[in-house]
């Protein structure tokens, strides 16, 4: 199964696809901890949010053959990388369950994004204005989990499939503080 986490910086994705990864003995792949080592070693900076991601896919890809679950943690802000990995989970013949985190309390969300600290060397966080401004399409087959609270605590129910093409399963998340 490939499960692929997206949203904006600061949503509380990184800490959902963690505990998930965690409690499936998954393979974790987060794009920060791919592209940061790509900007240290020189790659030019307009290359690497493409390469990032097909990294990405190719890791995944690979571990999904391997019969291992993947869980991806990403911003997936365009319809074209959200395609990348939907094309993925369909060669290596998987479902595919994709994950929109929100955070719809823009003041708990600014505060996130500006209380944040990094955890992979060398990556500089975006500033909440940064944030605002950053790319991000609107998601059409993908369930979404929206919170508010400081604490992301995930149930999970089981919803119809959400590519016509790859038999695939929603995840529900949902914050029983919401």
């Amino acid at each position: 199964m490939l499960i692929v986490f997206g949203g904006l910086p600061g949503t509380g994705k990184t800490t959902i696809a963690r505990r998930i990864a965690a409690h499936g003995a998954a393979t974790y792949l987060r794009i920060d901890a791919i592209e940061q080592p790509m900007r240290d070693a020189g790659v030019p900076a307009d290359g690497i949010g493409e390469a990032g991601y097909a990294v990405a896919n190719a890791i995944a890809e690979a571990n999904l053959l391997d019969g291992r679950t993947v869980v991806a943690d990403c911003v997936n802000p365009v319809p074209e990388r959200r395609e990348a990995w939907r094309v993925v989970a369909s060669e290596a013949r998987v479902p595919l369950v994709e994950v929109e985190v929100i955070c719809t309390d823009q003041v708990e969300h600014q505060r996130r994004v500006e209380e944040r600290v990094s955890d992979i060397a060398g990556l500089v966080l975006p500033c909440w204005r940064d944030v605002q401004e950053h790319a991000n399409d609107p998601w059409k087959a993908a369930c979404h989990h929206r919170h508010c609270g400081p604490h992301p605590r995930a149930s999970h129910r089981r919803r119809q499939p959400v590519h016509p093409v790859h038999a695939s399963t929603a995840l529900r998340l949902t914050d029983p503080q919401a």
